[in-house]
């Protein structure tokens, strides 16, 4: 779905067929599916860099975490 190739290919088939036709609907709406997965635009690669950087530390911690409960007021590691 990240194909900018499949993006640009439909952009070039919405081009050959009337507006209003079925095959111009599913056509918009593969446009937006893979639109969706494909960033366009500097700002959104880097919002998106941005956000990947954030899950990495977020995964790094939680790798960190004693899993487990409080019972009767000892911490007991459970996982």
């Amino acid at each position: 779905l990240a194909d900018e190739s499949k993006l640009a290919q439909t952009r070039e088939l919405l081009k050959s067929v009337p507006e209003d036709s079925e095959h111009a609907k599913t056509l918009k709406m593969l446009e937006r599916t893979f639109g969706c997965y494909i960033m366009e635009s500097e700002e959104a690669k880097t919002l998106r860099a941005e956000a990947t950087k954030i899950e990495g530390q977020l995964e790094s911690a939680r790798n960190k975490l004693s899993l487990g409960a409080t019972i009767c007021g000892k911490f007991e590691e459970m996982s």
